[in-house]
């Protein structure tokens, strides 16, 4: 399914819906990347727990992506999870590294809190791990997750299945689009946060799109961006600039769609 295009009308943007990415914008990216065209994620941190040669593999494997010789996102995720059972990746390693590398970006919660008291819907749509996703959720309230990947573990705490699903690059648009069409809204009605190249089109496709340290390539389809550890504060102050000058308007999704 194509994401559908749509038009921004008004000068007033309805804002009922607020989409955060995960990795390098509600939580602090990891230091270091893979390649200097990958950024750094929770696959990296995995990896570098793993030993030497899992970091090896995984590198070999950001290179391949970047070559273009993988299908698709979906395909990278399938290959990563066969490097971390090779090498014996245990439910108790996973959640311990994810527990570690897991910091909250200072501003975070009030932005959330912010939106929230509105009456906007919340939702974390991540090219990254579901676990981690759901961790952050949870400290933050946010109560709509979508992740590219679910663990299943076995009574001896090894891998015994994983659900996988398409949530990066173009298909961030398409869950994006499905939760908006929930609450009877459209993308235009959507105002997502994020930081990666491979948010292009969720910020091409979304009402407003902010970015938090953005990429070059993403930077260009923000309508605001803020680095450093105050991003997230001068995020907030320019969404109430912009309610007060009436661009802006946030507020909840019609009651006769709200689930």
């Amino acid at each position: 399914m194509k994401p559908q295009k749509h038009s921004r009308k008004s000068n007033c943007r309805d804002i009922r819906i607020v989409v955060f990415d995960l990795e390098g914008t509600l939580i602090e990216s990891p230091s270091q990347a893979l390649t200097s065209h990958i950024e750094p994620s929770a696959w990296t941190v995995i990896a570098r727990e793993l030993g030497v040669q899992a970091l090896r593999e995984e590198k070999q494997l950001a290179r391949e992506w970047t070559s273009g010789k993988l299908r698709d996102s979906a395909e990278w995720t399938r290959k990563s999870i066969s490097i971390q059972k090779n090498h014996g990746l245990t439910k108790k390693k996973f959640e311990s590294t994810i527990q570690k590398s897991t910091k909250i970006r200072g501003g975070a919660r009030a932005f959330v809190n912010y939106v929230q008291k509105k009456g906007v819907k919340t939702a974390i749509i991540t090219g990254g791990l579901t676990h981690q996703a759901r961790v952050v959720a949870k400290k933050l309230d946010i109560p709509a997750i979508f992740g590219s990947c679910e663990y299943r573990w076995n009574t001896q705490g090894h891998i015994a299945k994983t659900i996988i699903a398409n949530t990066d690059y173009e298909h961030k648009t398409i869950v994006m689009e499905q939760f908006a069409k929930r609450f009877g809204c459209l993308p235009e009605n959507v105002l997502v946060v994020c930081n990666g190249a491979n948010d292009v089109p969720l910020a091409q496709h979304a009402g407003i799109a902010l970015g938090i340290s953005p990429a070059k390539k993403l930077k260009a389809y923000c309508l605001f961006s803020s680095e450093g550890e105050h991003a997230f504060r001068n995020l907030l102050q320019h969404v109430k600039d912009e309610e007060l000058r009436r661009s802006l308007s946030l507020s909840g999704p019609s009651r006769n769609h709200s689930k």
